[in-house]
């Protein structure tokens, strides 16, 4: 039941690397696949014709029964005479063109199917014109060399057979003068004898030349010619281009781990947790990361405070947001305020450190926000209250139900100390493949020192100091198309 349980956790981290790195993922398909092009495109083009030919078995019962004509060859003898001196060059002469025997040799290749006289004859070219000739060229010269050997076998058998019977036929002749001329009928019974001998050798003899006589010396015939069978092609373009993609997926799919592996910046929710950033309260997809936040971020906003309202229980919260990122504001601490307001019945207070003051009257003025001093003159001069359901005789006299603390990414390690010790707990923002996860453990370590943990971290986009500022730029323009987070009143 454990490895049931989780199967499903491990192929979603799985997926979750994959998703984070499909750049390198990406990479190395693309480049599997131009390699291949590139290798398909300045390879030596060649093609490869086929042709078949049917070997003649050459015995004295052709239609004998008793043992198939696939038996009678020798697949191994068959391949060598192909290969003979006597083939190549009678095919090399037919080819010409300064066609050499050894040319021949290595561009053919000969294989006799298994269970079948049948053998099939393969010839490599550069142009497809070559390929087809060759082939032809080898497959007739073998036929023909097969040819003029059987001939000259059984024309060497039916000479000697023939010998012998005139041999046999001039002593017969001389047996029969001898029983004509004998004296005595001793002599005129050897005489009978031995004649009955020769006639037996001479009728066995004219046997043995009838059947020579009817031998089939054909060495075969051409079954198919190379013009009528497929001509391969090598290198196959678009295979090689398929074979190069996919050992690229492959490679892709293998680098991406190592890359995840070997890579210390942070892009997923484990590498967070590994990190001991705890859990991610929300993951961003706006690069700009500008105040208000993109419609597609505020449910992620809304969440986030639900997540931090759920872990303080009923009590007034407090957090300090540490943002980790590249840009120039806390703009991820001030939406999470916003979406705190939005969630909470009392106010919520926003800290600002030094310097923010453009933010601070931003957040009065486009989300009716009240300034008011800060809490911790240390950490920043400035405060605004947000909130909604107060009346504004107890604007003043209400406590906040939350406190947002948003340091900026360039605060000192002193102000993040004593920001993150009065309020018990940090929130860190982490920039998406660029914030390292050796930054987030040493905030961690420098944070147990106060006995303040991270009770969780926020997933930012990664995002150019460029967009953020030409977002915040746009801010104010058009402030009836800002989504508020926060309802109005104090």
């Amino acid at each position: 039941m454990e490895s049931q349980e989780n199967t499903p956790l491990e192929l979603g981290r799985y997926w979750a690397v994959l998703k984070s790195r499909w750049l390198v993922v990406l990479g190395c398909t693309l480049l599997g696949g131009a390699l291949a092009g590139a290798y398909a495109v300045t390879s030596p083009t060649t093609y490869t014709a086929t042709a078949e030919v049917n070997l003649n078995v050459i015995a004295d019962q052709p239609f004998s029964t008793q043992r198939s004509a696939s038996g009678l060859i020798d697949p191994a003898t068959e391949t060598q005479l192909a290969k003979s001196s006597a083939v190549l060059t009678d095919a090399a002469t037919d080819l010409g063109n300064g066609t050499t025997i050894a040319d021949v040799r290595r561009a053919m290749t000969v294989t006799v199917l298994p269970e079948a006289t049948v053998a099939r004859i393969t010839y490599d070219a550069g142009t497809l014109d070559d390929a087809l000739a060759g082939a032809d060229a080898v497959s007739k010269a073998f036929v023909d060399y097969r040819t003029v050997a059987a001939q000259d076998k059984v024309g060497r058998i039916s000479n000697q057979l023939s010998k012998e019977q005139t041999q046999v036929s001039t002593e017969l002749t001389v047996v029969n003068k001898a029983i004509a001329t004998a004296s005595s009928s001793n002599q005129r019974a050897a005489a009978v004898s031995r004649r009955t001998v020769l006639e037996a050798q001479l009728s066995s003899l004219l046997d043995q030349l009838s059947s020579i006589a009817s031998i089939d010396t054909s060495g075969g015939y051409v079954i198919t010619q190379a013009e009528d069978n497929a001509v391969a092609v090598q290198p196959h373009t678009r295979l090689l281009v398929q074979m190069g993609l996919a050992a690229g997926l492959v490679i892709g799919v293998i680098a991406a781990f190592v890359v995840n592996a070997l890579d210390r910046r942070l892009a997923t929710a484990a590498d967070i947790g590994k990190a001991h950033g705890g859990p991610v309260l929300a993951q961003l997809s706006d690069r700009m990361a500008a105040v208000p936040a993109a419609p597609g971020d505020e449910d992620s906003y809304r969440s986030a405070a639900e997540r931090l309202l759920a872990a303080r229980g009923h009590e007034p919260g407090a957090t300090t947001v540490v943002d980790l990122t590249t840009g120039e504001h806390p703009t991820v601490a001030v939406n999470l305020a916003l979406g705190l307001a939005a969630s909470v019945t009392g106010p919520v207070l926003v800290v600002l450190a030094e310097g923010e003051a453009r933010l601070a009257a931003e957040l009065v003025a486009d989300h009716h926000g009240r300034a008011v001093p800060s809490p911790f003159p240390a950490i920043g001069p400035t405060a605004v209250r947000l909130g909604r359901g107060v009346p504004a005789s107890q604007v003043d006299t209400t406590p906040p139900e939350y406190v947002v603390v948003a340091l900026p990414p360039d605060a000192s390690r002193s102000t993040v100390l004593a920001a993150a010790r009065r309020t018990g707990g940090v929130v860190a923002v982490v920039e998406c493949r660029r914030t390292r996860s050796g930054t987030l453990r040493s905030l961690e370590e420098d944070l147990s020192s106060v006995g303040a943990p991270v009770v969780g971290s926020v997933l930012a986009a990664h995002g150019s100091r460029r967009g953020r500022r030409l977002r915040r730029r746009r801010r104010g323009v058009t402030v009836e198309n800002h989504v508020t987070l926060a309802a109005d009143g104090v």
